[in-house]
Parts: C-alpha cells; sequence; structure tokens
C-alpha cells in the first residue's frame, strides 16, 4: 500500500478566507500527488480548506463550515475515482440541528463516503474528533470548545488494503483512544493535524510511542510554514509522518522552521506488519484489564 501525506502550506499573512481558491489549491496538490506517484492512500490535514480560526470567537467564521457531503467532498470524490486511490481530509463540518465539528473524511476509490464504524457497530458517515481543546499557553491560544461539538465516537474505516482508524489532532494525546481503535481492529491510524506552538516539541515522540505501544503504523498531516488570523501570526510546524509499528519514522516532511513549502511524504506500508510486530512485543496478549481503573 503506497501512501501518501500532503503537507500543504499554511494559508499565508494575510491567511486567506477564499475557500473556492484553498479548496483549488488542495486540489491541484491531490490531483499533483496523485499523477506523479500513484498512492493507494492520500492523507490531508485537519480543517484543510481554511485557515486555524479556533483562537478567535468571531462568528464570521461559522461561514467556513460546510456539509457532509458537500463541495468539499464533492470535489475530491471525484479525483478519488479519477485515480482510484483513498482521500482522507479533515474539514470543518456543519451538521444537523446546527451543531459543528472538527471532522474527518475517507472516501474510497469509488467515490463513495466508507462509513466509520465504533467498536460496538454503530456507523458514522465522518469521524469527529472527540477531545476538544481549550489551551492558554505563552506560544499555543486555542479555543476549540467554542467551535465544535465533541464526536459520538471512535471510528474505524474498512478499505479494500485493510482497517484505518481516524482521530484528530488533540485526540492523538489521549493514550485510551489509540488503544481503542487497535483493540477493534485498526492496523492504521490516520490523524489529520493543525498545530502550532509547543505542541511541536514532543509531536514525533509522541507518535512514535503510540505506535509501538500499539503496533500500529502512523500516517499523520499537518500544515507548514505562517498563518495569520487578525494579526496574530502562528507557525504551523509540519512533521508530516509515516511510523511503522514498531516506532521507527519511516519518512518526515520538514518542520515549520526548516523554512520548506508544499511537501509530500511518501512511504510503502504493509498493514500486515502490525499484526507482526503485536507477535513479536505481546503488549496486548500481556493486558490485564481487570486491574485498570479508567
Amino acid at each position: 500500500m503506497k501512501v501518501a501525506m500532503i503537507q500543504p502550506e499554511a494559508w499565508g499573512n494575510p491567511a486567506s478566507f477564499d475557500l473556492e481558491r484553498n479548496r483549488a489549491t488542495l486540489l491541484d496538490l491531490v490531483e499533483q500527488v496523485c499523477v506523479e506517484h500513484k498512492p493507494d492512500f492520500v492523507g490531508l490535514p485537519e480543517t484543510a480548506t481554511s485557515p486555524y480560526f479556533a483562537a478567535s470567537h468571531d462568528p464570521q467564521y461559522w461561514q467556513l463550515a460546510e456539509p457532509i457531503p458537500g463541495p468539499t467532498t464533492d470535489a475530491l470524490a471525484a479525483l478519488a475515482r479519477k485515480h482510484s486511490t483513498i482521500i482522507a481530509a479533515g474539514l470543518f463540518e456543519r451538521g444537523a440541528a446546527g451543531q459543528h465539528y472538527g471532522a474527518c473524511v475517507v472516501i474510497g476509490p469509488d467515490g463513495e463516503l466508507i462509513p466509520g464504524r465504533t467498536a460496538d457497530g454503530v456507523t458514522y458517515p465522518s469521524a469527529h474528533k472527540i477531545h476538544i481543546p481549550a489551551i492558554h499557553s505563552y506560544t499555543t491560544t486555542t479555543d476549540e470548545k467554542f467551535w465544535f461539538k465533541p464526536g459520538e465516537g471512535l471510528l474505524n474505516f474498512e478499505t479494500r488494503h485493510g482497517t484505518i482508524g481516524v482521530l484528530i489532532c488533540y485526540d492523538r494525546s489521549f493514550p485510551e483512544a489509540w488503544r481503542t481503535l487497535v483493540l477493534a481492529g485498526a492496523d492504521a491510524v490516520f490523524i489529520p493535524v493543525v498545530s502550532y506552538g509547543f505542541r511541536e516539541e514532543m509531536f514525533l515522540a509522541e507518535l512514535r510511542t503510540r505506535a509501538s505501544e500499539n503496533g500500529v503504523w502512523v500516517l499523520a498531516s499537518n500544515r507548514t510554514g505562517v498563518e495569520a488570523v487578525e494579526g496574530r501570526e502562528v507557525l504551523m510546524f509540519g512533521n508530516s509522518c509515516v511510523i511503522d509499528p514498531g516506532g521507527t519514522v519511516v519518512a518526515r516532511a520538514a518542520s515549520g522552521t526548516e523554512g520548506k513549502g508544499f511537501e509530500v511524504v511518501i512511504a510503502e506500508i504493509d498493514l500486515a506488519e502490525a499484526q507482526a510486530q503485536r507477535i513479536r512485543v505481546p503488549y496486548f496478549r500481556d493486558r490485564r484489564p481487570e486491574v485498570y481503573f479508567l
């Protein structure tokens, strides 16, 4: 299975809020990557079509949300069909009854949304961010609780290559979420990210640890470069990557401080390696659920 983690440039200073233009830019990147690399799976970051607005409480940004299915999923579906590939992308979703979500869709080679399934068998058309941050530190400010309703469950997606779980950005920092997806059958976890500030310090170490602990492939996509919203400039730290089930970084894009623009991380992976790693290092065999009180 050939995977392509697309690391787009951030939306600039001042940041572009022209969703049609932004969508066209992303579609051009996906087309370019599919033509040049012919991947089986393409990953795009969180809130892929818009700047990161969640440090603000300005109601104008509600207009950035779109339904699923909607304009972006329709356009990505056409590319998925054209190139017979799977495309996963983070979006700001406008759901029913005025609810809004940090979402991720997984679109199959037939152009149809692949439904996600919880461990108890409930299906949803898209994954929703489960853990919603509100962080105020000297390098990071965000209040996603103002913008996003928490998701209903942790979802795995059954693809023609195997089972791929989804964790959206902040979800990656909760070990219970990883273990839930892997116990329910995930051999890879895709993480759409849009992140800056102090979160870079532990980004790769955190993902490597979760990969190793769970014997699972990690596929992560983030933006890179400067983004300024309401005059506040942040540096998206990039580091999009593919990590194997033993915790080794197979491929990585530049960090934001390395000053590169658009990149794509390409790797050939074997999802069966996840099961093989769990046999070599039998953490799951040696678990003691009866003594855990979570």
